[in-house]
This record gives C-alpha cells, structure tokens and sequence, in this order.
C-alpha cells in the first residue's frame, strides 16, 4: 500500500504535479523540495509523532509543507485562514501542538535521515465539528487515507492524463483528498486563482481542466457563470453537502461528457456512500448507496459504518452522529444530525430536509434553514432564501412546503436575502447569519 509521503515518487520527473497562480512544479521538483524542506524541519526540532499546524494562504506552498511535515513522520494540522494569534495559542494547548508554521526554506544540508514509516503511522489532524458541534481533532493513518483511492479513480473516473480543479484550501479534508488523490493517479492539481466563478471559468479553460471536485454551493455558483457547453471535463465530484437535482441537471447539459459523482463522507468516517448522476435525478434525497468496501448500519435512528476508511480511533464501527434511513435497494438518506432536529410545538423537524424541499422549487437560487429564538412561539425554523428573481414570494414557498411535506415542516419566516455568506470551505455559514440577523 503506498504511503501519502511517496506520492511524488516513481512518477514521471517532468510532469507538472501541482498548479497556482501561475507558478507550476513537476513531481521530481517536489520530490527533490520536500525532501530538502523535511530537513530544515528536522533542524527545527520536528520529530516523528509531533502535531504541526500549518497556517498558509498560498495553495502552492500550502502543499509543500504539508508534504515537508509529513516526510519527517510528523502530523499535519491545517490551521483556518485568518486564525487570530489568539486561536492559534489556544489551538496549541488544546491540541498538543508543538510546532506552528507557515512556510519552511529548503536547505541543502544534511541533518538527518527522514523516517521510515508505515501504514498505520498517524499523518493528518483533520479538525471536525464531531456530534456536540465543538471542533475535534481526529487523526489519521495512512491506511484509512489511501484505502479509497482505487476506488475512486473507478467511481469517479479520473485516470492519470487528468488535471484536477480545486477552488479551495487543503485545510478541507474534502478538497485534501482530492489532491491526494489525483497525485496518487499521477495527474495534475490546479488550484483556483481566486473565490469568483468568472476566475474559475477562466482557469478551467487555460488548464484543459478536465476533472472538478467543489462542493454544491459553488457549482451552483459555476453553473450560473458558464454558458457554453464545456465537453473536456470528464469528471464532476461533488462533496460536503446534498447536491440538489436542478443543479446536477444543469450541470449534465454544461459538460454533457462528466461522469457526475457526489459521496457523503466525514472526518471520522472516511467514505460513506456515493450517488451517481443517475441516483441524483431518480433518488435526490439519497446520499446513495454504500462505498465500495463500506458495511452500513441503522441503529436507533443513527448511520453507523464499518470500513477500512475509519480513523484508527473511531474502529471497528463508529458514527458521524448522522441520522438517515436505509431502504431495501441500499440507499441511504440522511435526516440530519441532533443540532440539526427542531422540536416545534412536538413535531421533529430536521432543518437540512427542509432546505433540501425548498431548494426544488424553480424560483430558488439557494437557501439556509436555521432556528431562531420567539418570545412568544418559542422555537421558530427560519429559511434565508436567495431567489432567481423578485417574483417569489413567501406565501408562494409556504405551499410550496405544504404539498411537498407535513405542515408542520414549513418555516415559520422566510427572509429574502441577495447572497448567503460561505465559509473558506464553501458552505452556507450558519454562524455569520446568526450574527448578522439575530445578533447572536
């Protein structure tokens, strides 16, 4: 089994391996400077087992390290961009973090042989919001990384002429597998020049990108910039949320030659399940069906898995603290989490299904379903809707929900909004909303 520190080995010297803003390395310079970089770090005091967090804006560089950190045997923490001296000395103690860094000089210097490592060795704390909503980290081998990865070039159909589009940070553990995962096919990773869906266009272009991975928020972004069919792209994975069916529609016509893949996953849990463009349009509230390799249990409610993908600390079975439902065919749809569960005057309601029935409705760009606090009602479920346009109106949304569910899962406000804010990864922020309605 190949390890995430040999990725750049036994590839082709002089194939371009990573892309940024114009500056491009091949597999044999990265080899050659992550080698030359895991040295300086050894002269810093880094030793195999060590807990690093990485803080860096520039994709590029981002990666080197990454791969410097993990050629001494130490163990990468992504840091969010922006953290706040603060956060970070906080980071430190909470985590056990010996070193932070940003960027790492090669040197030419000798100072010691790099470790030799194993499958079981950890490499990545991956950060997780876990079931109770406060960040974890949960630390990962080599095994359960790469496990997937034949998989994936299977199910996703990426092969090694591919060049992979990302449009954002490694400090997602999604977008981190799909980097990893191309370098592993021996292809070429393009990281986005900027946040806008003009600049992705515009960079799909340049680079003959012929494999996305992004989450739903921003294909729904790129889908309403492009126009022109693009028949180059191979390969559409979506990740890190429920991909509705009119943007997976509206993605088939625009690259009508992709193989369109969206899996459910977690930090914990590695793969979960995927759905392929023929699930989305027939079962759209389906996650899908289990991952290759991948056993799943209902128990009370809740997804349990057992899988080779598991963080060594979450095996032999454990639990992201999704619940869902799994029919007779083998696909699964999820409910939502606890935090995600409403009680409203005794009736259950999980906000994530009443995002998913809103967002059907063809006068809707996007939508966040949140709880908010009623003097009077108590619990009150709130939907910030973006629409196509200003002729919808809430008492047209209100039986929209009606016929497409129980009464008692409509919202009880809707508020027009012109952009829902995401964070760095390119979700809804559901925190930032708060704040800027309820002043929480």
């Amino acid at each position: 089994m190949i390890l995430i520190n040999e990725l750049f080995a036994d590839k082709d010297d002089n194939k371009i391996c990573i892309v940024y803003k114009g500056q491009k390395i091949s597999y044999g310079q990265a080899e050659r400077l992550t080698d030359k970089m895991a040295q300086t770090l050894l002269r810093k005091g880094v030793k195999k087992g060590d807990k690093v967090l990485l803080c860096h804006s520039d994709f590029l560089k981002q990666a080197l390290v990454f791969f410097a950190i993990i050629k001494t045997g130490g163990i990468c923490v992504f840091a969010p961009a922006g953290l706040p001296e603060e956060l970070l000395a906080k980071f430190k103690y909470d985590y056990d973090i010996r070193h932070i860094l940003s960027d790492v000089l090669p040197t030419d210097e000798i100072y010691g042989s790099l470790p030799s490592q194993s499958d079981s060795d950890i490499f990545l704390g991956a950060l997780s919001s876990g079931t109770t909503g406060e960040p974890k980290l949960v630390l990962r081998d080599h095994r359960s990384w790469t496990a997937a990865f034949e998989h994936q070039s299977i199910l996703f159909n990426i092969k090694k002429h591919d060049t992979l589009y990302l449009a954002g940070s490694l400090s997602y553990s999604a977008n981190l597998n799909a980097c990893l995962h191309m370098l592993f096919a021996g292809g070429t990773v393009v990281f986005a020049s900027g946040k806008m869906p003009r600049i992705w266009h515009k960079d799909i272009i340049e680079h003959n990108v012929s494999a996305l991975f992004m989450v739903p928020a921003n294909y729904r972004l790129l889908t309403k910039y492009i126009k022109a069919r693009n028949s180059s792209v191979s390969s559409l994975v979506c990740g890190g949320a429920k991909l509705d069916k009119a943007t997976a529609l509206q993605l088939m016509e625009i690259f009508p030659s992709a193989c369109i893949t969206e899996y459910y996953g977690a930090s914990e849990l590695g793969h979960v399940s995927y759905a392929t463009k023929e699930d989305i349009l027939l079962r759209p509230d389906s996650v899908g069906r289990p991952f290759p390799e991948v056993a799943v249990h209902i128990k009370k409610g809740r997804v349990y898995v057992s899988s080779p993908y598991l963080a060594p600390a979450s095996r032999p079975e454990a639990t992201a603290g999704d619940r869902g439902i799994m029919d007779e065919d083998g696909y699964i749809t999820l409910l939502g989490r606890d935090d995600d569960m409403v009680n409203v005057g005794g009736h259950k309601v999980f906000l994530c299904k009443v995002e998913n029935i809103i967002r059907q409705h063809d006068k809707v760009d996007d939508v966040s379903v949140t709880r908010m606090g009623d003097t009077m009602k108590g619990t009150v479920i709130c939907a910030f809707v973006k629409a196509k346009d200003n002729t919808v109106s809430a008492s047209e949304l209100i039986r929209f929900c009606h016929k497409a569910s129980v009464r008692g899962d409509c919202p009880g406000r809707f508020i027009f909004v012109d952009n829902l804010p995401v964070n760095e990864n390119g979700k809804t922020d559901k925190k930032a909303l708060a704040r800027i309605f309820f002043n929480e």
